[in-house]
């Protein structure tokens, strides 16, 4: 029979006991303090009380553990028999939400795996520093770990996030560094954005698009339209970008605003590639000073390339910098 305690710091403390029986090795760990903050600084501060017992022996081996506070429930089982590792059950409970799912991977020579999750009314915000939200539905991947290569399928529906409207559906492909396929499309308060195509090998082009007509659901300082496209296309290490966006009255409440704005160009992070850049934007407010129109120029590649900028209308002393009192930006 053995003893041991482990200080986590900020963390909390892990303390347990064990035996060993003949081929048997068990392990009962138990914890009152466990602070997911400060194992994640993001996380929201906890005081996770709760046991885990482990049993291992030639044939099998198993874990079950649980950690409870006020509104938090965590929960996971793991069963090991030959190569084989089955996840029957994990689950995160937090303010009436959850996430619950189950795994299995085998420990063969490709690592084939397979996990399912569930979301009923899950809050981000109820785990630490995340958006507040309400999220409903399912997401599964499945593949190999060597490689990798990963199939993950998404589908969420009647959920909220910032406050808003929520929906993502889709599929996504990876094959090693390569991402094989992508045919993804979500809504956040009517701010919508598609990713279709590949990415990462020589004749792939990663097509997006975004439709944002309501800034503000992200960030209520802001307001105004963004629309455009992009298509990336290289490697992750060396990737290229064209893309085509505008956008309208478009406001921050502590920068100013834009009546209009038209950027379109490509730009490759291979020190060889091409840097080229079209902007304009009209209607420029800042809290002391406007413009009426401005225009930028980048021609060249990476490594050398040339900059013209051209501005009108320069007036000083601008005053309520987007005509709105922050309670009313959107």
């Amino acid at each position: 029979r053995f003893d041991l305690a482990a200080d986590l710091g900020r963390g909390g403390a892990i303390a347990g006991s064990g035996e060993v029986r003949g081929d048997t090795a068990t392990l009962a760990l138990s914890t009152k303090n466990l602070n997911l903050a400060g194992l994640v600084s993001r996380m929201r501060e906890t005081k996770l009380a709760g046991r885990a017992n482990i049993t291992a022996s030639s044939a099998k081996q198993s874990v079950k553990a649980e950690l409870r506070e006020q509104d938090i429930t965590l929960r996971f089982v793991a069963n090991r028999v030959g190569e084989r590792i089955d996840v029957p059950e994990f689950r995160a409970a937090a303010r009436g939400g959850e996430a619950h799912g189950n795994a299995r991977i085998a420990m063969t020579q490709q690592r084939p795996f397979s996990a399912e999750a569930t979301f009923a009314r899950f809050d981000p915000a109820a785990w630490g520093r995340f958006p507040a939200g309400s999220v409903n539905g399912t997401a599964s991947a499945k593949g190999t770990l060597t490689g990798p290569q990963v199939d993950l399928r998404i589908a969420i529906r009647d959920s909220r996030l910032y406050d808003a409207p929520l929906s993502a559906q889709g599929t996504l492909a990876l094959a090693g560094e390569r991402l094989r396929q992508a045919d993804l499309e979500a809504s956040v308060g009517g701010n919508r954005i598609f990713a279709r195509g590949a990415f990462g090998a020589p004749k792939d082009t990663l097509a997006l698009r975004i439709d944002a007509p309501r800034l503000g659901v992200f960030d209520k300082r802001m307001r105004g339209i963004v629309k455009g496209t992009a298509q990336a296309s290289g490697t992750w290490r060396a990737p290229s970008v064209r893309f085509d966006v505008t956008g309208a009255d478009l406001a921050h409440v502590d920068y100013g605003r834009i009546k209009t704005l038209d950027a379109k160009g490509t730009i490759a992070w291979n020190v060889a590639g091409p840097l080229e850049v079209n902007a304009s934007a009209r209607g420029i407010v800042a809290s002391d000073w406007q413009l009426r129109s401005a225009a930028l120029w980048v021609q060249g590649t990476r490594a050398a390339h040339s900059i013209a900028l051209e501005a009108s209308g320069v007036e000083a002393g601008a005053t309520n910098v987007c005509g709105l009192a922050p309670e009313d930006v959107l």
